[in-house]
């Protein structure tokens, strides 16, 4: 005989866990955007001190997935992608593209993300403010 309330449990337990990564993913995300607000006026009080162009965050509807970082003729576009779960960032200027992934390692609490390699091991674990860090400096390096 089939037990219902047991496949009605687990399925609402499979439910509850998808709402529960859904939600965490979002926030992490929202954590990084604010990461790239710290970073941008760091970084640009660096960049104002050597007469480089400044790190403009360009407007977004708040609670999309994405991001849009420009210095000079350079940007940076990050965003999330929820079903893999993964955050990147493609960066374009003058010398060329370049796409910095990291994977968000959904089984962390509280949520960390480590950089998509050919050695995924041997890369750090970082936070949403390590990550947001990370975007700013490759917009900067990659910037014309």
């Amino acid at each position: 005989m089939t037990d219902y309330a047991k496949a009605a449990s687990e399925l609402k337990a499979r439910l509850d866990a998808k709402v529960k990564r859904r939600l965490d993913l979002t926030a992490f995300f929202e954590d990084v955007r604010a990461g790239l607000t710290k970073e941008v006026a760091v970084a640009n009080v660096e960049l104002g001190k050597a007469g480089a162009p400044k790190v403009e965050i360009q407007p977004a509807s708040l609670g999309e997935p994405t991001i849009e970082l420009v210095c000079g003729q350079a940007s940076c576009n990050v965003s999330q992608d929820r079903s893999a779960p993964s955050v990147g960032a493609a960066i374009v200027g003058e010398s060329g593209e370049k796409t910095v992934t990291f994977l968000i390692l959904v089984d962390e609490s509280p949520l960390r993300a480590r950089r998509l390699s050919l050695a995924p091991d041997t890369e750090p674990k970082v936070d949403a403010n390590e990550l947001a860090a990370t975007f700013v400096e490759e917009l900067i390096t990659g910037a014309p």
